[in-house]
């Protein structure tokens, strides 16, 4: 889905793994990077905030080197 652009299934995805997984560290980054990719840059800020409450300090890090790597923020 990321090679062909399709950022709508990304979100679409990473939300129902959200739905049967909450907490997992892909899933926020799936979703957060998909929002961004949709310019959907304050909403992608409000699940950066969500994941920061759920997600252990470690995997928060890694989520935000993750992102950093990958998106333009």
């Amino acid at each position: 889905l990321n090679d062909a652009q399709n950022y709508i299934s990304i979100h679409e995805y990473a939300n129902a793994a959200l739905s049967a997984i909450p907490g997992s560290p892909d899933a926020y980054y799936w979703l957060i990077y998909a929002m961004t990719n949709l310019g959907l840059r304050e909403i992608a800020r409000n699940e950066l905030r969500a994941a920061k409450q759920v997600l252990t300090e470690n995997d928060y890090d890694d989520l935000i080197l993750r992102l950093k790597e990958n998106i333009a923020y």
